[in-house]
């Protein structure tokens, strides 16, 4: 179609392959430290037709999201790997929040809420978790729930002796529930809490440990009355 005096412009948006190349950086430099990471970001392309009948194009990276997080000495913020096909945004910890914990301190961290995601994810190594006797402890907040996870929580359990932990938060629409169930969570929200071990969902059962959960929920005055 013959175009004069104008430009008409279109979005697209399209996902890059997973692994793309891990030395090069989508947004023009090197990632650092030499990192090598398999990376997957849907970006928007933005294509112009001239009145000349030619194309040009450019690719705008949709935002990056950060966590923040506080070890109790240093404040800092982490990236949220973001998938939107599966409405996961995840931020995983290292070795030195990994040796706060053990040490005893408390490790706390905020994400924010994301447009199109249901899942907040933490990831870290399932060894952070498994000190026995251990006041430390891990906060993962997010606008669906808060998870407050001691350092003693896997000590002594035959699940511990996995590799990587996932904490996963996430919001339960659309489930469908007994005429009776539904009655009595009313307007309240509906959270599923899940661990999962070395890529498996796994029952979790310590007696000798307890894991802390906090909703975004407001009590009426009845509830409150009813204790």
């Amino acid at each position: 179609m013959p175009v004069s005096g104008t430009t008409v412009t279109a979005n697209f948006i399209y996902t890059l392959p997973t692994p793309v190349n891990p030395d090069v950086d989508l947004n023009g430099g090197g990632f650092g430290d030499g990192e090598k990471e398999k990376k997957s970001r849907e970006s928007i392309e933005e294509i112009e037709i001239t009145d000349a009948g030619k194309t040009s194009a450019s690719t705008t990276p949709l935002p990056l999201y950060t966590a923040t997080m506080n070890n109790g000495t240093v404040a800092s913020n982490i990236e949220i790997q973001v998938n939107y096909k599966t409405g996961t945004a995840e931020v995983k910890i290292g070795t030195q929040e990994g040796e706060v914990i053990s040490k005893g301190g408390h490790v706390d961290i905020n994400v924010p809420s994301i447009q199109g995601i249901s899942h907040y994810r933490l990831g870290l190594p399932l060894e952070f978790l498994k000190h026995s006797g251990g006041k430390g402890t891990l906060a993962f907040h997010s606008d669906v729930a808060s998870v407050t996870l001691p350092a003693h929580m896997f000590a002594g359990l035959a699940l511990g002796n996995g590799k990587n932990l996932e904490v996963d938060l996430s919001q339960t629409k659309g489930l469908t529930l007994s005429d009776k169930l539904q009655a009595s969570i009313g307007n309240r929200p509906l959270v599923q809490l899940s661990l999962i071990i070395d890529n498996q969902k796994v029952e979790w059962q310590n007696s000798k440990s307890y894991v802390g959960v906090e909703l975004p929920y407001t009590p009426t005055s009845a509830e409150l009355k009813k204790g």
